[in-house]
């Protein structure tokens, strides 16, 4: 025998508006609201103020990180020939001048990229001569970070015994391989 039908339905049918959408209007603000949220509309007097993206500000200021900027770090001649553009015609869109300066820059022969290429070896050789310095600078500090550092022999007394019970565990652990025949 199959199941009876029920006399009432689980399932409450969609509110809808007399017109039979699912939106109406608020009496009061006369805003255009969801039935299903209609209970929870609050009528506001002013309309609130939507915040958007503006885009990119024209003032571009350069992230300093430990006091160095960078502008001195490796660029490429295209790099060059593009801000030398961007400073000479300003009147154009960015894209649009960059769409150009791409253009223009395909088309120039060796000769012409001859200033670019140059003044870029130059400010690369300056950012590797600095990076070189700098890392000479950290191998000379005698400072060590980490599980091997000095101060931390200081603090934590029981570090010696640890490392004693791990140098015993692997040793015993190899002979107990050689006892099987491995």
């Amino acid at each position: 025998m199959a199941n009876p039908s029920r006399a009432r339905k689980r399932v409450y049918p969609i509110r809808r508006a007399a017109d039979g959408s699912a939106f109406e209007q608020c009496d009061q603000c006369g805003i255009s609201v969801a039935i299903a949220l209609a209970d929870m509309h609050e009528c506001q007097p002013g309309k609130k103020e939507v915040k958007r993206f503006r885009g990119l500000s024209a003032n571009h200021d350069f992230i300093r990180a430990g006091g160095q900027s960078f502008a001195h770090q490796p660029r490429s001649a295209f790099c060059f020939f593009m801000e030398s553009l961007r400073e000479t015609s300003s009147e154009e869109s960015f894209l649009d001048l960059d769409r150009k300066g791409f253009e223009m820059w395909k088309n120039m022969s060796d000769e012409e990229k001859r200033p670019y290429l140059t003044e870029a070896e130059k400010v690369n050789a300056a950012y590797y001569a600095t990076l070189l310095n700098e890392v000479k600078g950290m191998q000379k500090s005698k400072v060590e970070d980490g599980a091997n550092s000095p101060m931390l022999w200081k603090f934590d007394k029981f570090l010696e015994e640890y490392q004693d019970h791990e140098d015993s565990d692997s040793s015993e652990a190899s002979q107990s391989s050689d006892s099987y025949g491995w």
